[in-house]
């Protein structure tokens, strides 16, 4: 592929090696741009292709690093200007905010420079002094910082070696927001019939049974609700969408400075009881070390609660290469409206993070809605 003068009306592919020679990087630095998701690459046998849209985004990259912003500001400029391939006003103006962002800061960054020593204006023909004239200000005194030494002033560092499943988890999460698409969707779910369920279900329950908790409820909800949306309950492998047949819901716990996520394997077709006990079993096997690789394994979607801790909502990271995870937030008892009269309830937050190569807004929404529906109203849990 020839060099292209104007990125506007060029229509080519360009090789690893046109970009490097372009823009007179190294292929290692565009190996490690891809590996940040700043570039997207076409993968053809071992060649890698790359679009005008790869072509643009590399401009703005090394324009932005010039200047001294971080990777993360310049992917969260990319991701808002939104550069798509063959759309050659979009990249134009893309290109021209860019540019007026960096202008902006070069100015900025010289005036500084250029000011006078310790911060104060070029020196004005003083007036004659009269009665009036008021003090000279008072020079601020340095603050205790000023003496500090950067290499010095966070104090003593402590270096702290990460577990084998610490860095397993790190990991995973990194190639998860680096890879997947994430987008978001939050809605309140009235749980104030759901609470009294369970009022009534530990009230029932004799000494030693097990009272299913909130979680199992929202647990066994979205196994009914991946079973009637199937996308839901797929992976993104290979360009392809698969789908499982067996439904099975992995559950976040908090392990000795870790997460785990054991597996509740065939949730759709389990009971509320049964479905706590093996939650149950499982947290256990956690926080005691003797869970099996076996449990950890197999999921197709995630739920992660952190109501316990008070907090009322949270957006999760998705567990590759799942479609989504259920964000779970506490019970909050408010006002509510129901038949056209203010009455006490109980409220909760739930977000669900989406893989968007596999759901989109409209799927989501409507795996959501069904989610909250079937808590609304658990006695659609038993059936």
């Amino acid at each position: 592929s020839d060099q292209c003068g104007n990125f506007n009306t060029c229509t080519k592919l360009f090789t690893i090696s046109d970009l490097a020679r372009e823009f007179g990087v190294t292929l290692r630095t565009l190996r490690f741009y891809e590996d940040k998701g700043l570039l997207t690459p076409r993968r053809e046998g071992n060649a890698r292709l790359y679009s005008r849209r790869d072509r643009a985004r590399l401009k703005l990259v090394l324009m932005g690093k010039r200047v001294g912003f971080s990777l993360d500001e310049i992917r969260e400029m990319l991701d808002l200007y939104d550069l798509k391939d063959g759309q050659e006003t979009q990249l134009r103006v893309s290109l021209e905010r860019f540019r007026e962002q960096i202008v902006a800061l070069e100015r900025q960054k010289r005036d500084v420079e250029e000011a006078p020593a310790g911060g104060s204006a070029p020196a004005a023909t003083e007036p004659a002094a009269t009665a009036e004239t008021p003090a000279a200000p008072v020079k601020a005194a340095p603050t205790p910082g000023a003496s500090e030494k950067p290499e010095t002033a966070r104090g003593t560092t402590e270096a702290v070696e990460l577990t084998k499943l610490q860095q397993t988890v790190a990991r995973r999460m990194a190639e998860s927001k680096a890879t997947a698409p994430h987008f978001y969707l939050t809605t309140e779910v009235d749980m104030s019939r759901a609470v009294e369920a369970r009022k009534r279900i530990k009230a029932a329950a004799g000494e030693g049974d097990v009272v299913p908790s909130f979680n199992d409820m929202v647990v066994k909800a979205c196994a009914i609700a991946l079973r009637e949306f199937p996308r839901a309950n797929g992976a993104y492998k290979d360009g392809r969408v698969e789908e499982y047949s067996r439904v099975n819901v992995g559950v976040a716990v908090a392990a000795q400075d870790a997460l785990v996520v054991p597996t509740v394997f065939d949730v759709d077709t389990k009971g509320l009881r049964q479905i706590a006990t093996e939650t149950r079993a499982l947290a256990a096997r956690v926080r005691d070390g003797s869970i099996t690789p076996p449990e950890l394994s197999g999921g197709t979607f995630t739920v992660s609660n952190l109501g316990m801790y008070g907090v009322t909502s949270f957006s999760a990271v998705i567990n590759p290469p799942q479609a989504g995870i259920l964000a779970v937030g506490s019970i909050e008892e408010v006002p509510v409206v129901r038949d056209g009269e203010i009455m006490p309830g109980s409220k909760m937050s739930v977000t669900l993070a989406c893989d968007h190569r596999i759901l989109y807004g409209a799927d989501g929404a409507e795996f959501l809605a069904r989610v909250r529906d079937l808590l609304t109203e658990p006695v659609f849990l038993a059936l």
